[in-house]
């Protein structure tokens, strides 16, 4: 019961997909850029990160009920390090496709404040 309380908590906090998946389906697609050959080669990065992701939702909780608790910094770090490769990919994909780019020190804060959440929560995205 707990395994599965935990399962859909982490679900919840994490929203259904990682930014680079995100951010391909939040593209402008009348960008003239969007059908340019470095920009579906950027789109290819969202599956990989969503496998990653998915990967991470399943592994995290059964990693912390496993250890007792003991693996929870690192597991926050691993998942941090994650983080911030798939926020900086997202924000690759963002600018091959005539987006924005998202700046490194905005890619840590975010990842910085996920994963406070995470360890405050006892959970880790």
């Amino acid at each position: 019961m707990k395994l599965a309380a935990l399962f859909t908590a982490v679900f919840l906090l994490t929203g259904c997909a990682s930014q680079t998946k995100s951010t391909v389906h939040n593209l402008d697609t009348r960008q003239e850029l969007y059908r340019s050959q470095p920009c579906q080669n950027a789109m290819n990065l969202a599956e990989i990160h969503d496998t990653i992701w998915w990967s991470r939702i399943l592994a995290s909780p059964v990693i912390l009920l496993a250890s007792g608790g003991s693996a929870l910094l690192p597991v926050l770090g691993l998942n941090a390090g994650l983080d911030v490769l798939d926020r900086s990919d997202a924000s690759h994909v963002s600018v091959s496709c005539g987006g924005r780019a998202t700046p490194m020190q905005n890619i840590i804060e975010e990842t910085i404040l996920n994963a406070g959440f995470g360890l405050a929560t006892g959970l880790s995205r």
